[in-house]
């Protein structure tokens, strides 16, 4: 920025549509399978379409836009809610601790620069 100022924008994390911990739980009961919960990428870009053109505005102005939604992307391409048997959510939109450090590996290399 004119400043010199780094500055940093997050996209939002994908946010599922039910509650999480409430729905493992029927699942478990059930004897279903919780890999099973998860949030469809379609989703989340028909949910944050609209912020599309302004986080392309703002990088073009210098703007570094941290993408948060693909560190959550399993191996099926899908967003996880559950990973290694830990919470990534503990409602809708906040996430657990074990759910944060999902992003750690979008941090350190912010933190190593300085």
């Amino acid at each position: 920025m004119a400043s010199g100022a780094a500055v940093y924008l997050l996209k939002d994390v994908p946010i599922p549509e039910f509650d999480v911990p409430r729905y493992a739980m029927l699942t478990v009961l059930e004897h279903g399978d919780l890999s099973r919960l998860n949030i469809s990428p379609g989703k989340y870009v028909a949910d944050n379409r609209n912020y599309e053109p302004i986080f392309n505005h703002l990088a073009k102005m210098g703007v570094t836009i941290l993408d948060t939604p693909k560190y959550f992307l399993n191996a099926k391409g899908y967003y996880d809610v559950i990973r290694g048997n830990k919470f990534v959510y503990m409602d809708w939109p906040h996430l657990t601790p074990d759910g944060a450090k999902v992003l750690i590996p979008m941090f350190e290399p912010l933190f190593r620069k300085q």
